[in-house]
Formats: structure tokens, sequence, C-alpha cells
């Protein structure tokens, strides 16, 4: 009896690194998320306020003026002052031979899209033999001046004994403007949501940068990144594509970076993509 006792902590040690490790990282992510502390103690100062007379919120009222201009200007710019800002967007990059995503608005005779421009792309990322995941996008332009994005990423992981898959969603909602929209570059920001799905089941707000820079013909570079936090852990996201154009069509090459709670993942991607 004293024997069997032994022989089972020996089973026992030696089987625990082995369930340990059987959970995946993205089962890990999940649990991270859901059981970070939703009841953060937010502590309201409530301090005397005073104002002393008319002058104090005249003065006020300045201030939030000053703040309100000096912002929009930051954010959206001025197309009275800033021509770039007057540039039409393009039915697709490369369209002329030359121009990226903004076409110089010098009164030429260029050819406009009629309606809505849809740009829909899709991407295979790779880490490793157990990690991989799917990256579909697609971008909206109801009009020239700014566009909707939305993008869902599908990671999938195999279990390190192999027994089982672990699947984790990953969509963001955006808002875009490009602040600069020069014919052969185009910065800009975005605001939205970013969602985890699955059984988590969280949103968080999210805010990044983007930008394209067409070198040579038919080829560019794009950059993008976003920062959001879901139930007080980080979900960033950060990506690099090089890019050839074909027509509307565009192959991508590219690098992804993903950080989701504790875990970083790092993938290599590939896709297709079209202008309708």
């Amino acid at each position: 009896m004293k024997h069997l006792f032994s022989i089972m902590l020996v089973l026992a040690f030696l089987l625990s690194p082995t369930i340990s490790q059987s959970q995946t990282s993205l089962g890990r992510v999940k649990k991270e998320v859901k059981s970070s502390d939703k009841k953060r103690k937010s502590k309201t100062k409530k301090g005397n306020r005073s104002y002393s007379s008319s002058s104090g919120s005249s003065n006020s009222s300045i201030l939030g003026a000053v703040i309100y201009y000096t912002t929009g200007f930051v954010f959206f710019g001025s197309r009275k002052h800033e021509e770039h800002l007057n540039n039409r967007r393009s039915p697709y990059a490369y369209f002329d031979n030359y121009s990226g995503n903004y076409v110089k608005n010098t009164g030429d005779d260029i050819p406009k899209k009629n309606g809505v421009i849809l740009k829909v792309s899709d991407s295979f990322l790779y880490s490793d033999e157990n990690l991989y995941a799917n990256h579909l996008r697609a971008k909206i332009h109801p009009f020239n001046y700014a566009y909707l994005q939305f993008d869902y990423v599908e990671f999938v992981e195999k279990a390190p004994t192999g027994d089982e898959v672990e699947n984790l969603s990953l969509f963001n909602f955006n808002f875009c403007y490009d602040r600069v929209r020069l014919d052969k570059f185009n910065l800009g920001w975005t605001l939205g949501a970013t969602y985890i799905g699955n059984d988590v089941n969280l949103a968080g707000v999210s805010f990044g940068l983007n930008a394209e820079a067409f070198m040579v013909k038919n080829i560019s570079i794009e950059s993008a990144i976003k920062w959001s936090h879901i139930n007080s852990e980080p979900v960033n996201q950060f990506e690099v594509l090089f890019k050839y154009y074909f027509k509307r069509g565009v192959v991508n090459l590219g690098y992804e970076h993903h950080v989701i709670a504790s875990q970083e993942y790092s993938l290599l991607s590939t896709g297709l993509g079209v202008s309708f």
C-alpha cells in the first residue's frame, strides 16, 4: 500500500506539467480578459467648486473654444488652408499608373467613381504549426472625406497535446479619417471599438493610426496600429503590408503583431484584395 501511494505521487508529479501545458495561450487570453477586475473603484473627489463670478465662466468658455478649434484643426485640418485635403479618393490605386489612394485636385478630367467604393481583402496569417489565423477586412468609402473599416481576425491554436483546438475571434469596427491626402502618401487615424467573441463577448474603445506610401509603380507599403483595452486588459494590434496592385486587385505580403492580455502573437501574412 505504501509503494502504491508513492507511485501515485510520482505519476501526479510527472503528469502535472502536461496538464498545465495542455491549456492553449488563447485559452489563457480568454480566462484573463474575462477574469479581470470589472469593478475597479473610481474615486470621485467632490471638492469645493466655487466660481467667483461671471468672469470665471467667460474664461472657461474662451479656453473651451481654443481647445475645440485647436483639436479640430489637429485631427481634421482645414480644407481652406490645406490644399491636399481637397484631393479626391481614387477609384483604385494606380488607376492612372501614378496616383495612390488620392488624386490631385487639378481640375483635369479625372474619372470619378460613382456611389460607394468598397475594398475587400483576406489574408492568411501563420505563426507556427500550432497557431495560425485568418484576417478579413472591408473598407467602405461612402464619400470622399472619411470611410468605415471592419476587421475580423480568427485565431486558431492547437493544444500542445494535440487533443483540442482553441479559437478566438477578434473584431474591429472603426471610423477612419485620412489627415494627410497626397497622391503618393496618406496618413490618418481611426476611432472605434474592439470586440472579442467566443465565450468572452466583451468590447472596448480603440484608437489607431495608419499610413500608406506609394513608392514605385504598382507597389506600396502600408502600416497600421490600434490600441484598445477590454476589461482593463490590453488588446493592441500592429501590421505592415507590402502590396502589389494590378488593375482593381492587390496581392499583399506582410507581418502582424497582436498583444492580447498577457500573450503576444507574431504572424506572417499573405493575401489578396479587390476594389469595387
